[in-house]
């Protein structure tokens, strides 16, 4: 995991990059290579899936997309994050107020996002379905 050959420890097979991942400085270790160890000896470091467009197609795994076919695959997709301001809603007691950060699929809050009561209240925290799970509650009178 340090980006050197397990076998030749002076050899660097990969750099770490600054924002995560690794840049391949050679797909197989020289000294290896000239060893003549084969596809055995092929020992460069296990990259993060966050690596990005560095990879090669012969470095891929070959198992990547046929052992792992349906559910994993289904799993694996992002779901993309609903960010709304000023919807009006109401939190789980039935008190409108316009909630502004993170919902669900429902535009229920979900996430972290503030609530602001029509009586000036607000409350600002952790969402889940649109119920409060964790945060402050600040009164219209702490505004100053």
């Amino acid at each position: 995991g340090d980006g050197y050959c397990c076998r030749h420890p002076s050899v660097q097979i990969a750099q770490k990059k600054m924002m995560g991942g690794w840049k391949i400085i050679h797909d197989v270790c020289p000294e290896c290579n000239n060893e003549g160890g084969g596809p055995t000896s092929k020992r460069a470091p296990r990259r993060k899936s966050s690596a990005g467009g560095s990879s090669r197609g012969s470095r891929a795994p070959a198992d990547t997309e046929s052992n792992k076919s349906g559910s994993a695959a289904s799993s694996s997709k992002k779901k993309k994050r609903i960010r709304v301001k000023n919807l009006k809603t109401e939190d789980e007691h039935g008190k409108p107020g316009k909630y502004s950060g993170y919902v669900n699929d429902e535009y229920r809050p979900h996430g972290e996002g503030t609530m602001k009561y029509e009586n000036g209240s607000s409350w600002e925290g952790i969402w889940n379905e649109g119920s409060q799970v964790h945060g402050k509650a600040k009164d219209k009178s702490s505004k100053h």
